[in-house]
């Protein structure tokens, strides 16, 4: 494949969205994020680099701002990168970013874009669940033991839920520290419900007061802990235990990856531990991305 393959640069209007979505799907790394739909949502007129038949891809999530095209990181979209129905050996990964036509970018590959000349490498923690629940939980930390009874004793539910009591739920808590997300959410949710990906569970107390919620990607392959939120109640009654303890028990020996997704924050790596989280880190790339052109642009990853 690497000698004879040749990369070209679509623009929006020139992909083939079927064949897209079909090496999407077929891909050894597929994700959620990398669907012409989810991209869509998150980075509206996006670009690609594409093999000639279409076997390796990759998404270009473009922006322009006075004049000047540059790739950035989409919200709430963790990796992109390279997607193969192949292996992907570091030498396409070096020919696909040499291929970028932009002269600034800052992009997180995925955990299969293993890349030596990354500029970072984040943390993301993840879990197959291809054992009995009761395995599962034999690596449970005692800490999240005690939060999962804590949850428990306090006769804290977890119920399967629609997008209107999801959003304003996750609005009301999140809105004014994260002012650009709701319009995004919104447009992620609803193209997930059409293509039945997304999904919504809160927890509740017994008098039916909602004090946790989260928003799941879910696919035959991946679940992605996209969109997890509590009020402060929820934080003191351990909701967010108990809603993935729920999680991992109903979708046990499924086959499938939990993705907690994350974390940087040193802390919420250690609440994903805790359920036996491993890490699969992913690559940073970055060029011309000086502070000054930073604060240029207002760029926030």
């Amino acid at each position: 494949m690497t000698s004879k393959m040749t990369i070209k640069h679509l623009k929006h209007n020139e992909i083939d969205i079927y064949l897209w979505d079909n090496t999407i799907s077929r891909a050894v790394n597929t994700l959620p994020y990398a669907f012409s739909w989810y991209l869509d949502a998150v980075s509206p007129n996006w670009e690609a680099l594409v093999s000639d038949d279409y076997c390796t891809v990759m998404p270009l999530p473009c922006k322009k701002k006075m004049g000047f095209q540059y790739l950035i990181q989409p919200l709430l979209t963790q990796q992109l990168g390279i997607f193969s129905v192949e292996n992907i050996t570091e030498n396409v990964i070096r020919r696909f970013i040499s291929a970028i036509p932009y002269r600034a970018y800052e992009l997180r590959l995925n955990d299969a874009n293993t890349y030596t000349r990354a500029a970072d490498v984040y943390k993301n923690l993840t879990l197959t669940l291809n054992r009995p629940y009761e395995q599962l939980a034999d690596n449970y930390s005692g800490n999240t033991l005690r939060n999962i009874g804590r949850a428990k004793k306090r006769q804290i539910t977890v119920l399967s839920i629609d997008f209107n009591r999801f959003y304003p739920f996750w609005t009301e808590l999140n809105e004014e520290k994260y002012p650009a997300l709701p319009d995004v959410i919104q447009r992620i949710c609803r193209a997930a419900e059409e293509h039945n990906t997304g999904r919504y569970y809160g927890a509740f107390t017994p008098d039916s007061e909602m004090i946790a919620a989260v928003f799941t990607l879910e696919t035959p392959h991946r679940i992605i802990n996209l969109l997890p939120t509590s009020s402060a109640k929820g934080m003191q009654s351990s909701a967010m235990f108990l809603m993935m303890d729920f999680l991992l028990r109903r979708e046990a020996l499924s086959g499938k990856i939990f993705d907690f997704e994350g974390s940087r924050i040193e802390g919420v790596a250690r609440f994903y531990a805790g359920f036996g989280g491993e890490n699969h880190p992913y690559f940073v790339i970055r060029k011309n991305r000086p502070k000054w052109l930073v604060r240029w642009l207002h760029l926030k990853i």
